[in-house]
C-alpha cells in the first residue's frame, strides 16, 4: 500500500490473527508458533473485545484500591468482579444497535 491508504477491517469478525496481515506493515503472526493451537480460532474481534474487558476488569480493580484507600470502603471480590461485569453489559447494551420497530417490514 502506498502512503496515505491503509486497510480497513471492519468488523473484524472474519480476520484470524493466526496468517493474516493484519499487524503494522502488512506482518502475520504465523501458525508455526508454539501456543498456536490455543489461538487458532481467535479474531481480532475476539482479541479487541478480550482487551475491552480486560480494561475493565482493571479499572474496577483500580476502583476497589481508591476506595479502601481513600475513603475506607472494604469491598468483597465478588463486588468487584460484579461490578467489572456489570460494566461490560452496560457497555454491549450501549453499543447494540436498537432497530426501530416502525423500519421491521413485515415479509
Amino acid at each position: 500500500m502506498c502512503g496515505g491508504e491503509r486497510w480497513s477491517i471492519g468488523s473484524s469478525a472474519s480476520i484470524s490473527i493466526l496468517n493474516e496481515p493484519w499487524l503494522p506493515n502488512r506482518e502475520c503472526i504465523t501458525s508455526d508458533i508454539p501456543v498456536a493451537h490455543f489461538v487458532q480460532n481467535f479474531t481480532i474481534n475476539s482479541l479487541m473485545n478480550l482487551s475491552q474487558r480486560l480494561t475493565i476488569v482493571l479499572w474496577s480493580i483500580w476502583k476497589h484500591r481508591k476506595l479502601r484507600v481513600w475513603d475506607d470502603v472494604m469491598e468483597t471480590s465478588a463486588t468487584v468482579v460484579e461490578r467489572a461485569r456489570n460494566m461490560v453489559v452496560d457497555w454491549l447494551l450501549a453499543n447494540t444497535p436498537v432497530v426501530l420497530a416502525s423500519t421491521v417490514t413485515a415479509s
